[in-house]
């Protein structure tokens, strides 16, 4: 029931930041992005040129949160990500560029567009035989994520230590210099495991068990060493017989309680 993060990199194709007019401000109706400036400090050394920005219609903007923002039970924050999908019955459907300018969605076209060259420039041979949207939804670790379940269980994929949180799965809203921008629901990115629920108490089960210090005092043999320590937590956590959550069970119910305290 867990499926590895979404794979939203070269991450300056994607990650924006929100640009508001030192005037007028934002303009609700199609804001200005540009590639974030957290994408170009850990850009790899082949993108660190790769710089995008226009202006686009806003149903395309998601949050998303990645491994490295999970803390015990929250995030530090979420990045913005431009991403080309809808709502589709079971999970989201990629929009591809020659689809977004048919159907009048030219800010979302033009960056495809620009988005679709950098990737030809920057992979050369590859890009012929694995296109910039299959690599976006490689696996459908995108595309199988739904808007329609309430809540997401993450865990981290990698890191020295395990560590959960849940997230609601709707719309939110950042925090801007001239107001808040209404953005889609959250999407979860690189080096993250997540399950979505529409239970409450079995999405805050899970989350504790994955905080507890037992399950990761447990993986620690299992995980390779680096440097600075365990790293690669992968499915160990799913190896360990966590049972399915059973709301008539008291202390399973317990687990929820405390882990929404």
């Amino acid at each position: 029931d867990f499926r590895q993060g979404a794979c939203t990199v070269p991450r300056s194709l994607w990650s924006v930041d929100i640009m508001p007019h030192p005037k007028l401000g934002i303009d609700w109706k199609a804001p200005y992005v540009r590639t974030s400036k957290r994408a170009l400090e850990r850009a790899k050394a082949e993108y660190s040129g790769v710089k995008l920005e226009g202006a686009l219609e806003p149903q395309f903007l998601y949050a998303s949160i990645s491994g490295s923002e999970l803390l015990p039970f929250g995030f530090l924050t979420t990045m913005i990500n431009v991403l080309p999908i809808e709502s589709a019955p079971k999970g989201y459907r990629i929009i591809e560029r020659n689809e977004a300018a048919k159907r009048g969605f030219s800010g979302l076209a033009d960056w495809l567009k620009h988005v679709e060259s950098a990737w030809k420039s920057k992979r050369g041979e590859k890009a012929t035989r694995q296109s910039v949207y299959q690599w976006l939804d490689y696996q459908r670790k995108l595309s199988s994520q739904t808007d329609k379940k309430k809540f997401k269980v993450l865990y981290n994929a990698s890191g020295t230590y395990l560590v959960s949180c849940v997230v609601r799965n709707g719309p939110i809203e950042v925090n801007l210099l001239h107001g808040k921008l209404r953005i889609k629901g959250v999407i979860a990115d690189w080096t993250t495991y997540w399950f979505e629920t529409n239970d409450e108490d079995e999405a805050y089960y899970l989350c504790t068990c994955f905080n507890s210090p037992v399950l990761d005092e447990q993986i620690k043999p299992m995980q390779a060493k680096g440097a600075f320590g365990e790293r690669h937590i992968v499915k160990k956590p799913l190896e360990y017989p966590i049972p399915k959550f059973d709301p008539e069970n008291k202390v399973h119910k317990e687990l929820a309680r405390l882990g929404k305290t």
